[in-house]
């Protein structure tokens, strides 16, 4: 199992704290849609993250107040169901998840966390 935890810059620690505990306790590989200093275009970002998510057995979206308004976490749901990827999220929000989020399971809490590993 490996995980593509999709999140917004301005949740980088969240996003961290997510992949370090299923890193540590569970044993899981997880990779952070951080962008790599070598793509420079926007055609390539969008190949790693591709790439990267391709590589990945699921994806995780962080979803919190931050991320509305996103248009990379869209992208990336977008191309892991694509791909027939296992998809779930983690709502650290105050807002109402959109409609399409809640076709997978949606998770709140480190127990949730504990029992999607």
């Amino acid at each position: 199992m490996s995980v593509f935890v999709s999140h917004r810059t301005a949740d980088d620690a969240k996003a961290q704290a997510l992949a370090q505990r299923l890193s540590t306790k569970h044993n899981i590989k997880c990779y952070l849609d951080h962008f790599d200093p070598v793509a420079k275009t926007t055609r390539e970002i969008t190949d790693l993250i591709v790439g990267r998510i391709n590589t990945c057995t699921h994806l995780m979206a962080l979803v919190t107040n931050a991320t509305v308004g996103s248009w990379w976490v869209p992208f990336e749901i977008g191309v892991a169901r694509h791909g027939d990827r296992r998809i779930t999220s983690f709502n650290a929000s105050t807002v109402v998840l959109p409609e399409f989020l809640t076709e997978w399971p949606v998770m709140t809490t480190d127990a949730h966390l504990d029992l999607f590993a």
